[in-house]
């Protein structure tokens, strides 16, 4: 799979780090090499969301806005950034708006991974990491206002 995408070719050290990290997470979810590959590139590339990802929320009933702007905070503020960790955080947000976590999770999974359905979100964020997925939180933000 490296050698063939140049993409995964350029971040082989950082594949060989993280493999064993995704490979958990993913192995019910892939069937053959090319599903595998197409799984692995978000966790290592930027996020485009498409025009259907940009509206999704216009009709809902979702802030998702705010939701947003809690979890910046939120994973900006987690001490020890481990799957625990992330997982309390972001479902606090969900107590202090009032708000089934479903709601939550439904945007965070846009933000982060560019469509509603994903891998394991809390432990999608801790592979990514606080900086991508701080980044992505904002991306997705920055064109849903």
């Amino acid at each position: 799979i490296i050698s063939k995408n140049h993409i995964l070719k350029e971040k082989s050290e950082l594949l060989k780090e993280k493999l064993p990290e995704i490979i958990p997470i993913i192995k019910e979810r892939v069937k053959t090499i090319q599903e595998f590959e197409k799984i692995l590139l978000p966790f290592f590339n930027k996020v485009f969301y498409s025009a259907e990802a940009k509206n999704y929320f216009i009709k809902k009933d979702i802030n998702a806005k705010e939701i947003l702007i809690n979890s910046i905070t939120a994973l900006k503020n987690i001490n020890d950034f481990n799957v625990f960790n992330i997982e309390e955080s972001l479902r606090n947000i969900a107590v202090y708006m009032n708000i089934n976590f479903k709601k939550a999770a439904e945007v965070l999974r846009i933000a982060i991974w560019g469509e509603p359905v994903s891998p394991p979100l809390f432990e999608t964020i801790k592979i990514i990491g606080r900086e991508a997925s701080l980044a992505r939180l904002a991306d997705y933000l920055e064109i849903i206002i």
